[in-house]
Parts: structure tokens; sequence; C-alpha cells
């Protein structure tokens, strides 16, 4: 049976320490803050009121019929009239809108059923991005026509972030670090 020297021990701390801030940092960036299903009907909205601070991503996925997003930080009920909204995401497939941390909360979200259908069933995410710099200096009537001028640009879909991937990068990191510590004890 083999000891472990001082020098084995600091370096297996400091890849503990390394696992436990790798670990961290993947669960932080993949994973939604809040996370709703939901069904609207045609012609009809959902409101949600949201209160985080900082810059948010909001993710509206049409599983079923075509649900568009409005956000307002001046009504807790946004709808697609104009001077009710802020933002607005309203393609026919993922809607996404990005809340500046300037915009004062709370934040008005209304899910609003297109009238094509009859029932639209819809997953909201909301996501913190830990951005501190990028939206500091955004005015919020600069980035509404920013919002509307990209709207018209198409999309490129983005690849799905499940559970199953945050497990595959963590079994991936684990089993490396595992191979390091092995060897070290080896040694």
């Amino acid at each position: 049976m083999k000891t472990i020297n001082s020098s084995s021990h600091q370096y297996l701390s400091i890849i503990i320490f390394l696992f436990q801030y790798v670990i961290s940092s993947i669960s932080a960036s993949n994973s939604a803050v809040q996370l709703f299903h939901g069904y609207v009907g045609g012609g009809n909205y959902s409101y949600y009121k949201l209160t985080l601070d900082g810059v948010l991503l909001l993710t509206l996925k049409s599983i079923e019929g075509d649900a568009d997003l409005y956000i307002s930080q001046n009504n807790l009920y946004p709808t697609f009239d104009v001077d009710e909204h802020a933002l607005q995401s309203t393609t026919c497939g993922l809607d996404k809108v990005r809340i500046p941390r300037d915009l004062m909360r709370p934040v008005g979200i209304g899910v609003y059923g297109h009238p094509a259908s009859d029932i639209s069933k819809y997953e909201l995410q909301v996501h913190w991005i830990d951005d501190d710099n990028q939206d500091r200096f955004v005015n919020i009537n600069d980035y509404d026509d920013i919002q509307k001028a990209d709207h018209n640009k198409p999309e490129a879909p983005l690849p799905a972030i499940g559970k199953d991937d945050d497990e595959s990068i963590l079994w991936t990191i684990l089993v490396g670090i595992l191979k390091v510590v092995l060897e070290i004890l080896a040694s």
C-alpha cells in the first residue's frame, strides 16, 4: 500500500480545486435560471413577471402552434400593440429576446398565441448571461432598434444543450481527472 507524499497531496488538492471550478462554470453557463411550460389560446396571452437583475436571455420555443414574445418595462401585461411593448420576437420558430441590465425591473413578459392555431404549446426559458461589460452602455431605444433590425435576419438554429450533453461533458472531465489522480498515486 502506497502513502501519499506532500507533493502528491498538493497536486491532488489542485486537481480537486480545478475540478470544482470547471463543474461550477459548466453548470452556471448551460443551465436555465427558470423554465416554464405552458399553453396559450389563439389570440390570447399568458403573462409572466420577471424580477431578476442582470443581462438575461429569454428563449421561447413553440412546441405546437406559434407563440410570440412581447416584453415591457412599463407594463406588466404587454401586447403586440406598438405602445405596449419595448422588445419583441415574433418568429415562426425559436423566439429570443436579450434583456439588458438597464431595463427597469419588474419586466412584463407576454406570450401571445398566434390566431392561426387554436392552442400553442410552448417552453419559456430564462438564462442569466454572465456579461459585465457588453450591455452597460446600451440605450434601451437603441437596443429596441437593433432588436427590430435583427428580427429580419434569418437565424441559424441553435444546437440543443440538454441534460445528456451536460452529463457527457462532466463525465469526460471526471474521467480525465481520475486518470491524473491514478497516475499520481501510481508514481
